[in-house]
């Protein structure tokens, strides 16, 4: 049966996508309706048989146009995409192309077939897009998942999400035992020399208005365009940042800090998705930090005297069984008890008590290292393990604390005195011997000090 020519044109005419049939000098020789609407759409005019269809496709890569239509007119069959570009638009359309043949099976041309997949490779981009994306949150849960090193798994993160995202910086800045004062805790940044651009600790009152617009709104995000206050700006230029996004960092409603992401190259506006996104990440890490604080903090409480902030009893016991199985020999101990503390709670009452012991304890973490043990392990004793300490350096100790205590009480307030007693142990068969002969040596000076008064 032979088709007619009208019966060939309503099939065709049917196809929603574009087709035209052009010769071997690509002038146009057949086309369809769809054909006729899409260069209307694309480019405003109306189509003719024997005008060039070089000279209508506009805004595509004609050299990759040329070199489709010369392998159909070479027999092969082919589809390309091809990305199009009128009055400041954009369009993804596929191509289909095959030889156009005679009745004699000669090839006088070629058909291409168009399709706009716009948007559906819109779709696929986005698609593509969340599957990254939820790649990187799983990645992100991962890591911060019970991890053995926490501190190792938040760089490890925020360097994920830094990449992820093309960032320049990602910090967080932590106050959580000094509402005055924020602490830089991470720091993430491909600027390496930007890194002394980001204060290790700063106070707000350098930056007024910072914490309390970062509460009220949730967020705080900053480019050349936003208006701020005048301290709030000093922040960001402090760091030369072009854009910024900070989200705070709340536990049960308390401001504890924020999570900042910078960008040092463009300042333009982040679209909505990316600020969802950098707030799913910010929500994440923010968590995982606030644990880990609720874990620090309990750890705290159950190692640390609560009035001084020394190590409490358990804690130096459990630290003496250490120093028992380990290998810092020699070991000095220092065992120390307040002098005069009952007297005072007596005739000024316990306010004034826990002021002398607080006094106390700060001319004990004047004379020691972090390293030692200072515990406060009764009411008004005290006691300090110094590891890889011999019997001249542990009396130097002791000698530094009589010194310090001088210093304390010049400036006024609660007087403190000690009586001291120290030991050093050179094995571990010595450790409790030496936590005993150091309170022996503290009580033969107590009774010292005491008589001294009396005399």
């Amino acid at each position: 049966m032979v088709i007619s020519e009208d019966i060939l044109k309503t099939i065709l005419d049917s196809s929603l996508d574009g087709i035209c049939a052009v010769d071997k000098n690509f002038t146009v020789v057949h086309y369809n309706k769809a054909f006729v609407e899409g260069i209307r759409y694309l480019y405003g005019i109306d189509i003719e048989k024997g005008v060039s269809l070089n000279e209508i496709i506009l805004g595509v890569d004609k050299e990759k146009w040329r070199k489709c239509f010369v392998k159909a007119f070479n027999g092969l069959s082919l589809k390309r995409l091809f990305s199009v570009r009128v009055n400041n638009s954009s369009f993804t359309i596929l191509v289909k192309f095959f030889p156009l043949r005679s009745v004699s099976n000669e090839i006088i041309g070629a058909v291409a077939i168009a399709r706009n997949v716009t948007k559906e490779k819109k779709k696929q981009r986005l698609l593509k897009q969340n599957l990254a994306e939820q790649y990187v949150i799983n990645e992100v849960f991962k890591s911060l998942f019970n991890p053995k090193d926490f501190t190792k798994a938040v760089n490890k993160v925020l360097s994920i999400i830094g990449h992820h995202t093309s960032l320049s910086v990602i910090y967080v800045y932590e106050d959580y035992f000094d509402r005055d004062y924020c602490h830089l805790s991470y720091l993430w940044t491909n600027k390496p020399d930007h890194i002394e651009k980001y204060r290790k600790e700063f106070s707000y009152s350098n930056y007024e208005g910072f914490k309390k617009t970062i509460v009220d709104n949730g967020v705080l995000m900053y480019n050349q365009y936003a208006i701020h206050l005048e301290k709030i700006e000093r922040f960001f230029k402090e760091h030369e940042a072009k854009s910024s996004i900070i989200f705070p960092m709340m536990i049960k409603g308390e401001y504890i800090g924020f999570i900042g992401f910078e960008q040092l190259e463009n300042d333009r506006f982040l679209t909505v998705s990316e600020i969802d996104v950098l707030r799913i990440f910010a929500s994440i890490l923010s968590n995982a930090l606030i644990q880990k604080y609720t874990e620090d903090k309990l750890t705290y409480a159950s190692t640390h005297d609560p009035l001084t902030g020394l190590y409490n009893r358990a804690f130096f016991d459990a630290e003496l069984e250490r120093v028992i199985h380990g290998r810092v020999f020699p070991v000095g101990i220092i065992v120390a008890d307040l002098n005069g503390l009952k007297q005072i709670n007596d005739t000024l009452g316990h306010k004034a008590g826990d002021e002398l012991i607080i006094k106390a304890s700060q001319v004990l973490m004047k004379v020691f290292r972090k390293e030692d043990c200072v515990a406060r392990i009764g009411g008004d004793e005290f006691a300090i393990i110094l590891p890889k300490v011999d019997e001249a350096m542990m009396m130097h100790a002791i000698d530094r604390i009589r010194q310090v205590e001088k210093e304390l009480n010049s400036s006024g307030g609660p007087q403190v005195s000690f009586a001291l007693g120290g030991y050093t142990a050179t094995n571990k068969d010595e450790i409790h011997q030496a936590l005993i002969k150091a309170d022996e040596l503290m009580y033969q000076d107590k009774k010292r000090i005491k008589g001294s008064f009396k005399g």
